[in-house]
């Protein structure tokens, strides 16, 4: 049901990419940190060696470029956010989960420790527990839609993020068809 996170298919091109970058391929990195094993890997790799922040957290995570642990882990991030205190919010995080899926076939969720993103060539919406009794659905409108009523401002706008609008949902009868309109205009808009 879930997808690879962008992220990871990012990592895969950074892997491929390294050794005409940096003149190690990603197995020799891994190699010589574990052989010189410094105190503060990040700061050394930094230091040391100039690499940049995107190609130390390569380095150092031995999973940012495996697709198939992502798969296999994408499942137990969600069960794990709507698990103890929260558990309560599963069914509901899966009526949301249905709602999104049903937009078109093109949708792709994939989830992360903290929540949920839904991806259409481009990141549309974002699920995840606002408080033991609340999800935020965050939605991708840039201005489109004004704020209001049910709308609530991410300070996505000002900050140039994606996700620009939230709607606090507390109960299913919350996924009506207002929320399907705006859902399917982040949808179109993520194109």
């Amino acid at each position: 049901m879930y997808q690879p996170h962008p992220a990871i298919k990012h990592a895969k091109a950074m892997a491929q990419n390294l050794a005409a970058d940096t003149g190690r391929e990603l197995t020799d990195w891994r190699a010589l940190v574990a052989a010189e094993a410094p105190n503060d890997p990040k700061a050394w790799l930094k230091a040391e060696y100039g690499l940049g922040g995107a190609t130390v957290g390569l380095i150092l995570d031995p999973y940012s470029a495996d697709e198939d642990h992502y798969l296999e882990m994408a499942p137990k991030w969600v069960d794990a956010q709507y698990s103890g205190k929260m558990a309560a919010l599963r069914p509901l995080y899966d009526a949301v989960e249905d709602l999104l899926l049903s937009i078109s076939d093109e949708v792709q969720l994939c989830p992360t420790q903290t929540l949920v993103s839904a991806y259409h060539n481009k990141l549309f919406a974002q699920v995840k527990v606002a408080s033991q009794s609340a999800i935020d659905l965050g939605l991708a409108l840039g201005t489109a839609v004004p704020f209001g009523r049910r709308l609530e401002d991410t300070g996505g706008l000002a900050r140039k993020d994606r996700i620009t609008h939230k709607v606090r949902l507390t109960d299913v009868s919350q996924l009506d068809d207002e929320l399907g309109q705006w859902l399917a205009q982040a949808f179109e808009f993520a194109r």
